[in-house]
């Protein structure tokens, strides 16, 4: 496929996007590639199969990452509130590694952060609420 883009002053045209657009269709046709995004060991996904995930697992633990005035205003049922590092830590200390660990927060920023110290304190099954509530 070719894409003219630009003509020059003597009319010639530039192409681009050869390479670049076959290597992007390539990349499209692997499985996950446009799915659900893992980072580091955590997975990162979107709010049906956050709850999908959830409901299918046994003996997992909601984790609320937000500030109590966020928590007390709006929640999901039976999340534990752990507002900071310390309260994770504190929380992480009391649960099994191999317990699926799902993580919010309002927008995703402190549940990132979240489920990356979760992870490098050896928690296996963790997941992100991607963009968090607003989603």
């Amino acid at each position: 496929m070719k894409i003219t883009v630009a003509r020059g002053k003597g009319g010639a045209g530039k192409t681009i996007f050869t390479t670049n657009l076959a290597c992007f269709i390539f990349l499209l046709t692997f499985p996950g590639f446009t799915q659900k995004k893992q980072s580091g060991d955590f997975q990162e996904v979107d709010v049906h199969e956050f709850f999908i995930q959830m409901n299918l697992v046994e003996n997992e633990v909601l984790i609320d990452v937000r500030e109590y005035k966020e928590y007390r205003k709006v929640r999901i049922p039976n999340a534990i509130l752990a507002p900071n590092s310390s309260e994770l830590f504190r929380l992480a200390d009391t649960l099994d590694f191999e317990q699926p660990l799902f993580v919010y927060c309002d927008d995703s920023n402190r549940s990132t952060t979240a489920c990356v110290l979760l992870v490098e304190r050896g928690f296996e099954k963790v997941y992100l609420l991607r963009d968090g509530l607003i989603a």
